[in-house]
């Protein structure tokens, strides 16, 4: 419990190691899906399909083309949805709501692809899953204060080597764990394309209802995050003063200075009086002269007693 809380006070919680391994889980398996159940497609790998789109272009066969294209430009449609509810909960100092209204948007859209019959064209299907992705792609781009990506492994690849070097070179610990926690971001990648491959193999289309679980799990857990970290501030928030409480102390503790300082200012208002300060001297030095007289005619009365008593 000690590790989850520290966590909780360093990250927020779809910044969580544990959330990216689901999340690259969920990457991996919906391209297998497209792969193996929609003509070939890949639904986060942009790159390979502007490839094969070109290739199609070069090859004369314009039709072909555009089964890549929608997956291109629904994947790009999908990008610009996610900015615009990042940008709109920034605005309103929400994070945690545009990640959980994006993560249920991708949800709505796998469920319904889903139940989408076979018949369906595999260029819309193929869209709505790009669609998805992106929106997961762009939302999720942080582990644990780390730069990764859910919808393919090169960028994975290259910080991790990154990290493995340093922490070879420079003998850096930290390093090392942040290379185990690419490594393990691969890891799901690759066992999401392997569950996303058999899944699709043995349900079809239904298998697009696993991805839509994962992600829903993942959303549960954002969920009960931010209710814990809200939780724990409003702790922290109660334990310190407030502002109001240490100004309001402040007064009574410089109560005394005010009457220090009008007593000093009437002191030194007071008008200088030089007969004054002379009568104060005279009357010290006659009182000085009266204490030195009292002790000679005490011993004087003493010397007087003892001589009449010795006659007797």
């Amino acid at each position: 419990m000690k590790y989850y809380r520290k966590k909780l006070s360093v990250y927020p919680i779809f910044e969580w190691l544990e959330v990216g391994i689901l999340l690259c889980f969920a990457g991996g398996f919906l391209d297998a899906y497209t792969y193996v159940t929609r003509g070939g497609v890949f639904c986060n790998a942009q790159t390979s399909n502007l490839i094969f789109l070109t290739l199609n272009l070069a090859s004369g066969n314009p039709a072909g083309a555009v089964r890549y294209l929608t997956s291109v430009l629904l994947f790009i449609a999908g990008v610009f949805f996610s900015e615009l509810c990042l940008h709109l909960s920034r605005k309103k100092r929400d994070e945690f709501h545009g990640h959980s209204y994006v993560l249920l948007g991708e949800i709505a859209v796998l469920v319904l692809v889903g139940f989408l019959p076979s018949s369906v064209p595999d260029m819309f299907v193929n869209g709505l899953v790009s669609l998805a992705a992106a929106v997961q792609f762009d939302n999720f781009r942080k582990l644990e204060g780390k730069p990764f990506a859910t919808a393919f492994c090169t960028g994975n690849m290259r910080s991790a080597t990154e990290h493995a070097m340093h922490s070879v070179a420079e003998k850096d610990l930290a390093a090392f764990k942040v290379t185990g926690k690419y490594f393990l971001i691969i890891v799901s990648f690759l066992c999401g394309v392997l569950a996303g491959y058999y899944a699709s193999r043995a349900a079809g289309g239904y298998a697009a209802f696993i991805p839509a679980a994962l992600l829903a799990v993942v959303l549960i857990c954002i969920l009960t995050g931010n209710a814990l970290q809200n939780r724990q501030r409003a702790r922290q928030s109660a334990e310190q003063p407030t502002p109001d409480a240490v100004q309001a102390a402040e007064p009574t503790d410089n109560a005394a200075q005010p009457a220090e300082t009008n007593n000093n200012a009437a002191q030194s208002a007071e008008p200088f009086r030089p007969d004054a300060i002379l009568a104060s001297a005279r009357q010290d030095g006659a009182e000085q002269k009266s204490a030195e007289r009292e002790p000679e005619t005490g011993n004087a009365d003493a010397q007087t007693g003892i001589g009449e008593e010795n006659p007797q």
